[in-house]
């Protein structure tokens, strides 16, 4: 099984390929529509036409092929990967994983399935890439799919008449034609049902749904093998109302065709389930911890939202700034300025408006959810507008000890960011934390190496967070930015003495929001550093800790030294507050 954080994890590479073939298509088409838009001369343009209609439809199928043929080691690395987690997840829950069962590399049938799911994944990229095209609304209303070619030849032909006739100026035509490209977005239709997907999102569920198929198999295999007799299903916040009831719970085999199959099958469903021994598998979760799982409801702008309300108005605001991106991309590719510095500060209200949301609903930003290929750093620089967010982290001074952080750790210096090798992953040491035993030590150290590893492999070194249970059990990746990261509430139904780990990516010893965030949650056992250069520093609450007692010394320190709201000042306070207060803190540092 994979958990649901995993498969919403499952590495982006296939579908950053398919967004390459996007932006490929949305700046080709755009630049030749503002070209024929040039173009008044009727007989001039008709030669145009032709030789651009036969270029585009050249070096576009060229691409798709290039594409299709990158995407499919990808494929096969993802799905191999998944399966192998997902054998490994079941074999340790099950007390098997140093079993005599065959392994899963020596499973012929295991293998000859992957490959069949694999081969079909191929397949089914292969044939989204056969039916692109763009949708448009027709004068009755109605949305209509048009391929590539006849889309270039439509809007080309609109522009150029539009121009020619004096209807509309130059900028007007390309506007217009840009904006229905950019509003389609580069899509696949499906021709049974007459839908459409954007490209990279139709190949994203295509794998997913590889990827659920065979990592289920691999589940119900080992049920038989190891003499499983029943199923639990995986639980998240979130969850849409008609899962939740299900989801965390424990199903013996005769509620698996029923309940478990019909659930973990569900379309863009992310919950899985794997196999359990009835009465002896001690569930992830208690009926408490389900009940609570999701947090409260809120309101924002008049309305009230349930976690999963919450989520569906996230994932809403996360496709329009995806079109947005690509009204951007397509307006810089015209060469039309000024649309595109209309375009990309829209972008940025967009974003505003969605981290006021997020705040609002206690959970954190996922902007990897609104990439979009080609809306790089120098895009989106080129207007210069930024976001309140930013205008507000330029402007604001750094204070100490004000409130709560909404559980943010952030890194507190402006050195540059180390990169992440394998001999610093190698040096991480070994500490002796307190409060824990001598083979938890030897456990937090690997996966002080493993945070490492996955914040190279999974976020270019910058700042990843892994959240445990009290047991080391249900670890949950979440990932920042170079200098902080947004917890949001991942803390919520994990119990008490949660084990929190992190990474700083310019090597620094806490911060001030690394502090609040220990003190602010009671649920928090400890919390530890693991530096880009391997370097560890954990701190972990004693017997003796008081949250009131903690805040008074914090404050002390912070009136003692913090003067001007400088860095220096702030990293001076929180050292003293640590060797203050040692009989509530234990600070160990390698």
């Amino acid at each position: 099984m994979l958990t649901p954080k995993e498969l919403q994890n499952l590495p982006k590479g296939l579908t950053d390929i398919y967004s390459e073939l996007s932006e490929f298509v949305l700046r080709d088409i755009a630049r030749r529509i503002a070209k024929a838009a040039e173009i008044t001369d009727t007989a001039e343009y008709q030669l145009y036409r032709a030789r651009a209609l036969g270029l585009s439809t050249k070096e576009i199928t060229a691409e798709i092929a290039r594409i299709n043929g990158a995407a499919e080691s990808e494929i096969e690395n993802i799905i191999c990967e998944a399966a192998e987690k997902s054998d490994e997840f079941d074999r340790r829950m099950l007390g098997a994983d140093g079993g005599a069962a065959v392994p899963l590399k020596d499973n012929e049938q295991l293998q000859i399935m992957m490959a069949a799911e694999i081969d079909n994944t191929h397949g089914l990229c292969r044939n989204y890439t056969g039916t692109l095209g763009f949708a448009e609304v027709n004068a009755a209303g109605n949305v209509v799919y048009s391929s590539m070619t006849d889309f270039l030849r439509k809007q080309m032909d609109m522009a150029h008449m539009k121009v020619a006739s004096g209807v509309t100026d130059y900028n007007t035509a390309v506007r217009q034609a840009c904006k229905a490209l950019s509003d389609s977005g580069l899509r696949t239709v499906y021709y049974e049902s007459g839908r459409s997907d954007r490209i990279e999102v139709a190949v994203r569920r295509a794998l997913m749904t590889s990827v659920s198929q065979v990592t289920q198999l691999i589940s119900e295999q080992n049920a038989e093998e190891f003499g499983a007799d029943g199923w639990e299903i995986s639980a998240h916040i979130g969850a849409r109302p008609s899962h939740a009831v299900y989801q965390g719970r424990q199903y013996p085999n005769s509620k698996y065709e029923t309940i478990v199959r019909p659930l973990i099958e569900d379309y863009n469903c992310r919950h899985s389930a794997f196999p359990i021994i009835m009465g002896v598998s001690q569930p992830a979760y208690t009926e408490e911890e389900l009940k609570n799982i999701d947090p409260p409801t809120f309101n924002y702008e008049g309305r009230t939202y349930t976690a999963y309300q919450a989520q569906q108005q996230m994932r809403k605001m996360e496709r329009v700034m995806r079109k947005q991106k690509d009204r951007c991309i397509a307006a810089d590719a015209a060469g039309d300025t000024q649309t595109f510095t209309a375009a990309s500060i829209k972008l940025r209200r967009q974003k505003d408006y969605y981290e006021d949301f997020c705040k609002a609903a206690g959970t954190h930003t996922e902007y990897e959810r609104t990439f979009v290929q080609g809306y790089d750093r120098h895009l989106a620089g080129k207007t210069g507008a930024v976001t309140r967010a930013q205008n507000k982290f330029k402007n604001a001074q750094v204070t100490l000890t004000n409130g709560g952080n909404g559980g943010i750790i952030k890194e507190q210096t402006s050195k540059p960011i180390t990169e992440i090798t394998d001999k610093s992953i190698e040096r991480v040491p070994k500490v002796i934390v307190s409060g824990y035993t001598d083979e938890q030590c030897g456990y937090i150290q690997q996966q002080h190496r493993e945070l490492l590893k996955y914040a190279r492999d999974n976020n270019e070194s910058k700042e990843v967070a892994f959240v445990f249970r009290k047991d080391f059990s249900d670890r949950s990746e979440h990932l920042g930015t170079d200098d902080s990261l947004n917890l949001g509430t991942a803390l919520l139904g994990k119990g008490s003495d949660i084990f929190v780990m992190h990474n700083h990516p310019r090597n620094s010893s806490y911060s001030n929001r690394d502090i609040l965030l220990l003190l602010n949650n009671d649920n928090i056992k400890a919390l530890s550093i693991v530096k880009n250069n391997g370097n560890v520093e954990v701190l972990s609450k004693t017997d003796k800790f008081n949250t009131t007692a903690a805040r008074t010394a914090l404050n002390r320190a912070a009136k003692k030294h913090v003067k001007n709201n400088t860095y220096t000042e702030i990293d001076k306070a929180i050292a003293e507050f640590l060797k203050k207060y040692e009989e509530g803190l234990k600070w160990t540092k390698e």
